[in-house]
Protein backbone atom coordinates (compact mmCIF):
# COMPACT_ATOMS: atom_id res chain seq x y z
CA UNK A 1 0.00 0.00 0.00
CA UNK A 2 1.26 3.52 -0.96
CA UNK A 3 2.38 5.62 1.58
CA UNK A 4 1.39 9.20 2.42
CA UNK A 5 2.94 12.14 3.58
CA UNK A 6 2.43 13.65 6.88
CA UNK A 7 -0.64 15.76 6.77
CA UNK A 8 1.28 18.81 8.05
CA UNK A 9 5.02 19.08 8.00
CA UNK A 10 6.44 20.82 10.98
CA UNK A 11 4.75 23.04 13.84
CA UNK A 12 5.12 26.54 12.14
CA UNK A 13 7.82 28.27 13.31
CA UNK A 14 6.41 30.53 16.18
CA UNK A 15 6.24 27.66 18.20
CA UNK A 16 2.34 28.10 17.90
CA UNK A 17 0.70 24.35 17.83
CA UNK A 18 -1.98 25.79 15.39
CA UNK A 19 -1.61 25.70 11.75
CA UNK A 20 -0.82 28.78 9.73
CA UNK A 21 -2.77 28.96 6.60
CA UNK A 22 0.32 27.62 4.41
CA UNK A 23 -0.33 24.61 6.59
CA UNK A 24 -3.37 24.45 6.28
CA UNK A 25 -3.77 24.31 2.61
CA UNK A 26 -1.21 21.47 2.57
CA UNK A 27 -2.98 19.61 5.09
CA UNK A 28 -6.23 20.01 2.62
CA UNK A 29 -4.39 19.17 -0.83
CA UNK A 30 -2.54 16.47 0.54
CA UNK A 31 -6.12 14.86 2.62
CA UNK A 32 -7.35 15.40 -1.40
CA UNK A 33 -4.72 13.34 -2.85
CA UNK A 34 -5.77 10.28 -0.69
CA UNK A 35 -8.09 8.04 -2.44
CA UNK A 36 -11.19 7.17 0.13
CA UNK A 37 -10.27 3.56 -0.32
CA UNK A 38 -6.85 3.52 0.32
CA UNK A 39 -8.03 5.62 3.30
CA UNK A 40 -10.79 3.43 4.86
CA UNK A 41 -8.03 0.26 4.49
CA UNK A 42 -5.46 2.18 6.41
CA UNK A 43 -7.85 3.38 9.45
CA UNK A 44 -9.41 -0.51 9.36
CA UNK A 45 -5.28 -1.73 9.05
CA UNK A 46 -4.79 0.18 12.08
CA UNK A 47 -7.35 -1.73 13.90
CA UNK A 48 -7.27 -5.25 12.49
CA UNK A 49 -3.65 -5.45 11.52
CA UNK A 50 -4.29 -8.93 9.56
CA UNK A 51 -6.62 -7.27 7.18
CA UNK A 52 -5.33 -8.03 3.73
CA UNK A 53 -6.40 -5.09 1.83
CA UNK A 54 -6.72 -7.14 -1.67
CA UNK A 55 -9.41 -9.14 0.15
CA UNK A 56 -11.75 -6.13 0.72
CA UNK A 57 -11.10 -4.77 -2.91
CA UNK A 58 -12.30 -7.89 -4.09
CA UNK A 59 -15.42 -7.78 -2.20
CA UNK A 60 -16.02 -4.12 -3.20
CA UNK A 61 -15.24 -5.18 -7.12
CA UNK A 62 -17.81 -8.00 -7.17
CA UNK A 63 -20.29 -5.73 -5.43
CA UNK A 64 -19.64 -3.18 -8.25
CA UNK A 65 -20.12 -5.97 -10.66
CA UNK A 66 -23.05 -6.73 -9.73
CA UNK A 67 -24.49 -3.34 -9.78
CA UNK A 68 -22.81 -2.88 -13.47
CA UNK A 69 -24.68 -5.87 -14.61
CA UNK A 70 -27.72 -5.25 -13.34
CA UNK A 71 -27.77 -2.29 -15.31
CA UNK A 72 -29.03 -1.96 -18.86
CA UNK A 73 -26.64 -1.49 -21.61
CA UNK A 74 -25.16 1.64 -21.41
CA UNK A 75 -27.69 3.73 -18.89
CA UNK A 76 -25.54 5.58 -16.24
CA UNK A 77 -27.66 8.22 -15.11
CA UNK A 78 -26.44 9.13 -11.61
CA UNK A 79 -30.16 8.33 -10.21
CA UNK A 80 -30.44 4.96 -11.67
CA UNK A 81 -27.07 4.08 -10.99
CA UNK A 82 -27.74 5.34 -7.52
CA UNK A 83 -30.89 3.09 -7.25
CA UNK A 84 -29.15 -0.27 -8.32
CA UNK A 85 -26.76 0.46 -5.82
CA UNK A 86 -28.89 0.54 -3.07
CA UNK A 87 -30.55 -2.13 -4.22
CA UNK A 88 -27.60 -4.51 -4.31
CA UNK A 89 -26.62 -3.57 -0.92
CA UNK A 90 -29.94 -3.36 1.15
CA UNK A 91 -32.05 -5.76 -0.78
CA UNK A 92 -29.37 -8.67 -2.49
CA UNK A 93 -26.71 -8.40 0.38
CA UNK A 94 -28.67 -7.00 3.66
CA UNK A 95 -26.68 -4.46 4.43
CA UNK A 96 -28.10 -1.97 7.12
CA UNK A 97 -27.00 0.55 9.86
CA UNK A 98 -26.17 -1.61 13.04
CA UNK A 99 -29.25 -0.25 15.57
CA UNK A 100 -28.07 -2.81 18.32
CA UNK A 101 -24.78 -2.04 18.53
CA UNK A 102 -24.59 2.28 16.87
CA UNK A 103 -21.25 2.57 18.89
CA UNK A 104 -19.18 -0.91 17.82
CA UNK A 105 -15.75 0.52 16.62
CA UNK A 106 -16.24 -2.14 13.79
CA UNK A 107 -18.87 -0.14 12.72
CA UNK A 108 -16.71 2.08 11.32
CA UNK A 109 -13.93 -0.13 9.73
CA UNK A 110 -14.65 -1.13 5.89
CA UNK A 111 -13.45 -5.30 6.33
CA UNK A 112 -15.91 -5.50 9.50
CA UNK A 113 -18.95 -3.97 7.52
CA UNK A 114 -18.34 -6.26 4.82
CA UNK A 115 -18.21 -8.73 6.68
CA UNK A 116 -21.66 -8.37 9.42
CA UNK A 117 -23.12 -6.17 6.68
CA UNK A 118 -23.87 -3.64 9.79
CA UNK A 119 -22.35 -0.18 9.83
CA UNK A 120 -22.97 3.12 10.25
CA UNK A 121 -25.11 4.33 7.70
CA UNK A 122 -22.97 6.95 6.45
CA UNK A 123 -20.35 4.16 5.75
CA UNK A 124 -23.08 2.65 3.52
CA UNK A 125 -24.21 5.55 1.97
Amino acid sequence: MEQYPPILDNPSSSGSSTPNKQQQQQAAATAADVPVLDAALLIAKHAHPDLDPQHVRQQLDDLAAEVVAALPEGVRYPLRVTKEINRVLYDVHGFKGNEEDYYNPNNSYINKVLETKKGKPAYQS
